[in-house]
């Protein structure tokens, strides 16, 4: 009975994610909640767009993004086709992410992508080759190592959209955010990933706790415009 469950559970969970199943790394987990996890986020099907997510064809072996399209167009609209815009992404991992960005919008020829990525096996590899395939290196200038090191040498004042997907310690991710916000212009955009990431394991281990004590001491500095599996602000 046990294994005829969690066979059923596989196959919603696939079928939340157009067949493609994802491991969960966490060591224990509440299932109600992950599966609201698949299901609070949007889907390009479901949201009635044909558009293809990517116009070149790379190559990933896991797609964390795509489901975000949706919401990205619409928080970052204002920004696209720019001249200047200056993209800042803790956590590269292959460059699903990144391509999207300089496909849709940061298309200006002066628009620039700054990632930060220690990287690990062939991953460095695969986002390079990507970033080839998109024909935009010339815009990108990616930094191999610590965030908490690497974040104290960007001048501030010097991004207009940030990215937070890097290390899920919560505490890493606060030092990310405390160390990345004044990096920040007025008016920019901050984007956390997976803020309800695994919510049944320890809370130091994932996002949520960071974020939430990130919106609770700097609420007067920002408008949230986006409140889901991810959060999205702007800042004042």
């Amino acid at each position: 009975m046990i294994k005829r469950k969690l066979l059923i559970i596989v196959a919603v969970f696939a079928s939340f994610l157009g067949g493609i199943v994802v491991a969960c790394t966490c060591k224990y987990f509440d299932l109600e909640k992950i599966k609201y996890r698949f299901e609070s986020r949007p889907r390009l099907a479901s949201m009635g767009s044909s558009k293809p997510p990517y116009s070149q064809d790379y190559d990933f072996t896991q797609d964390w993004f795509t489901n975000n399209i949706l919401v990205w167009e619409k928080a970052l609209h204002s920004f696209k086709g720019k001249p200047n815009i200056h993209y800042l992404e803790i956590g590269l991992f292959e460059g699903g992410s990144a391509v999207w960005m300089l496909e849709n919008i940061l298309t200006h020829p002066t628009a620039r992508l700054t990632g930060l990525d220690i990287f690990s096996g062939n991953v460095k590899e695969r986002f390079m080759s990507n970033i080839e395939r998109c024909g935009a290196e010339d815009k990108v200038k990616t930094i191999i190592g610590s965030s908490q090191v690497e974040l104290r040498k960007l001048p501030i004042d010097s991004v207009d959209i940030l990215y937070i997907d890097g290390s899920h310690f919560a505490k890493d991710v606060l030092e990310d955010v405390v160390l990345s916000w004044r990096l920040l212009k007025e008016g920019g955009i901050l984007i956390f990933d997976d803020y309800l990431w695994c919510l049944g394991i320890p809370s130091r281990e994932r996002p949520k706790a960071a974020i939430d004590i990130f919106m609770k001491y700097f609420g007067k500095h920002f408008d949230v415009i986006h409140n889901d599996y991810q959060i999205i602000l702007k800042k004042r």
